[in-house]
């Protein structure tokens, strides 16, 4: 019998509740509470047409190359995160066009930061390192709760080291890759007070 390893244990519970997908979402309710309840549609089109093709193909990848059966999120490689971020940037600049249509203005802005992040992201893949996605959207999440709640969110930057820790700790990534992951992350953020 195996010896339970508890800060393996606690590596995966941070990982899961920090995961980049759940984090950006959980950030633009939070962000946009107020819109969201007065017109629901924007924002579920917004998922749906971003965020559903994405999951779909997540999941795709996931069940094509996980080891083990009972895993749940893999590591997404970096040869096969190319392919999920031109993904992204296009069903992003979708959203764009279709909330431009509309005259849908917030949630145009918002597709506009994300062709942006995404973009950016796929360029650092593709030519520089795997940037961490976790480190990233936490930093842009944190910077852009900042922004649209209230500045003190931007104190929540000190548990960035939680982050790498769990990250490093599951051999995930290196620091360089969180590093990269996080100045992309802090970069978005802050163009998010410009754009959104």
């Amino acid at each position: 019998m195996s010896k339970i390893r508890f800060d393996l244990v606690a590596a995966h519970i941070i990982s899961w509740v920090l995961d980049p997908f759940l984090v950006v979402i959980v950030t633009l309710i939070a962000s946009h509470l107020v819109q969201i309840d007065q017109n629901p549609g924007p924002f579920v089109l917004f998922l749906c047409v971003a965020g559903l093709p994405l999951f779909f193909y997540y999941l795709y990848v996931e069940y094509q190359h996980k080891e083990k059966p009972w895993q749940f999120f893999i590591n997404v490689p970096r040869e096969r995160r190319n392919t999920l971020l031109l993904m992204a940037t296009y069903t992003f600049l979708f959203n764009t066009l279709i909330f431009a249509t509309q005259g849908i203005v917030l949630w145009q802005k918002i597709s506009i930061m994300f062709v942006i992040y995404a973009g950016i992201m796929y360029l650092a893949n593709r030519f520089l390192d795997k940037a961490s996605w976790h480190a990233g959207a936490f930093a842009f999440s944190v910077l852009y709760l900042a922004d649209k709640i209230a500045i003190q969110y931007a104190l929540l930057l000190i548990l960035l080291p939680v982050v790498y820790w769990a990250r490093m700790k599951l051999n995930r990534h290196t620091w360089i890759q969180l590093y990269l992951g996080t100045v992309i992350g802090l970069i978005m953020g802050l163009l998010s007070w410009l754009i959104s």
